[in-house]
């Protein structure tokens, strides 16, 4: 049992270097940030829909929404409450 905080820290770090190296942290970074861009595009299509149905007026209305799903045949969306906020 290792009782010393920094011998587990070298001990976890010299068996990860044995199995980690610079070409695998490189693809690693590259996956991550092809990973947060992809997210980042979805965050902003998101963001401008979002915006199009509020400034439309259908983001707080099923039945405005329901119809602006036949309009733009978007058949997929599940029918909506009509609430009144």
């Amino acid at each position: 049992m290792i009782t010393r905080p920094s011998a587990a820290q070298e001990l976890i770090t010299e068996v990860l270097d044995q199995y980690i190296d610079a070409d695998g942290v490189r693809r690693w970074e590259e996956a991550n940030q092809k990973a947060s861009n992809e997210a980042g595009e979805c965050v902003d299509h998101m963001i401008k829909m979002f915006t199009f149905l509020d400034a439309q007026g259908w983001l707080y209305s099923g039945h405005n929404l329901s119809a602006a799903a036949e309009v733009h045949r978007a058949k997929t969306l599940l029918p909506g409450a009509d609430v009144d906020i």
